[in-house]
């Protein structure tokens, strides 16, 4: 005998919502489920709408700072330059053990 699994999603933009599924649950409990998915979506949409406006405020200072020099660009180059010599440094020694080991 083959046992069928169920699966039970609820899919919306961005978001798909697994609803726990069992044996042992019933036709009313799997509406209550239900039901309490749906009733979730105006506070999701609430939740939604103040991380949007919440984002739109923290917008402009990053726009400000858009085409702006980073202060620490001369520390970033030097650090850049100590990594390109320890990569060559490490690239010579395994080229020289390559060749002791042939």
């Amino acid at each position: 005998m083959k046992i069928a699994r169920i699966e039970l999603t609820m899919q919306r933009t961005g978001r798909v919502t697994e609803i726990e599924y069992g044996s042992d649950l019933t036709a009313l409990g799997l509406i209550s489920r239900l039901e309490y998915c749906l009733r979730r979506f105006e506070v999701e949409l609430i939740e939604e709408k103040r991380a949007a406006a919440d984002a739109a405020h923290r917008l402009p200072p990053y726009r400000e700072r858009l085409g702006a020099a980073f202060a620490f660009e001369g520390e970033i180059a030097a650090k850049r330059q100590e990594l390109d010599d320890i990569n060559a440094s490490l690239a010579a020694n395994n080229a020289g053990e390559d060749q002791v080991a042939a």
